[in-house]
């Protein structure tokens, strides 16, 4: 059976930045450089009307260096796709076991399977990484190293396994890797 699409989500950090108002803060923030007024025109040619950021564009006028961005991108970007996940999982019909708070939940999403160990066999047969507890569920861990095109396949493939009966043929399967 081929995979098919059965759920499509976005998921976007809370601020919105209009591509007017990015302009006018880069302007700012780089006027020393020599070459900006060559470059400006780059905000008003990329056919971009608004940015979304994790935080809001204040944040960009004070001095971070690379530690900072960095912590906030991981942190944002994990949150990001834990969310993208659990709403694709949602609208796919599958049964999420982790909690829903992000506080009370590690880096992983659980969902439950038929057969968590031969659900995983299937999924790692298919070129997908991913975990399992036995009286647990399916371990997904969306991280930021994935793309939001990935985790849209894990759960087409995922929903595709369960909804087809393809895991049944790992029926008393043991962890794979």
């Amino acid at each position: 059976m081929q995979p098919r699409l059965l759920a499509l989500k976005s998921a976007v950090p809370p601020y919105v930045l209009n591509q007017p108002d990015v302009s006018v803060r880069a302007q700012a923030l780089f006027e020393s450089r020599r070459d900006m007024a060559r470059l400006m025109p780059v905000f008003e040619n990329t056919g971009i009307d608004r940015r979304y950021s994790c935080v809001p564009i204040e944040w960009y006028s004070q001095p971070h260096g690379w530690t900072d961005r960095n912590a906030l991108y991981i942190k944002n970007s994990v949150a990001l796709f834990e969310k993208l996940t659990l709403a694709l999982l949602d609208e796919a019909g599958l049964e999420v076991a982790s909690p829903r708070a992000p506080e009370r939940r590690g880096g992983t999403v659980t969902v439950r399977t038929p057969d968590h160990a031969a659900v995983h066999r299937e999924l790692g047969e298919r070129g997908i990484i991913c975990d399992f507890r036995p009286d647990a569920g399916v371990r997904l861990g969306p991280h930021f190293y994935n793309t939001e095109d990935e985790l849209r396949q894990t759960v087409a493939e995922l929903a595709d396994i369960v909804e087809s009966g393809a895991y049944a043929r790992h029926a008393g399967a043991a962890a794979r890797f």
